[in-house]
């Protein structure tokens, strides 16, 4: 699935997070893999939450703001406390 967010196109299939960017005007536009094993269990799971898109994995949900790499949502800084999928 394809979603525009924030300048940046997302694509997501089950496996893997892909984020795009650059210009379409000058036909500089490039696509990242940021994360290949986490990727979207369902387009209806993706929400937009004050500047960031967060969505459920077949890993549990996941957050992501200006195209960096997917973070977990409900773990502490010492890993504990994670949502369990």
């Amino acid at each position: 699935m394809l979603v525009f967010f924030i300048r940046n196109a997302q694509v997501f299939t089950k496996s893997c997070t892909i984020v795009g960017s650059g210009s379409f005007g000058d036909n500089n536009y490039r696509f990242e893999e940021k994360a290949a094993n986490i990727g979207c269990s369902s387009h209806a799971s993706l929400v937009q939450i004050e500047g960031i898109l967060a969505w459920w994995s077949e890993r549990g949900p996941y957050r992501m703001s200006g195209g960096q790499i997917p973070q977990p949502i409900g773990m502490n800084e010492q890993g504990e406390g994670r949502i369990a999928p």
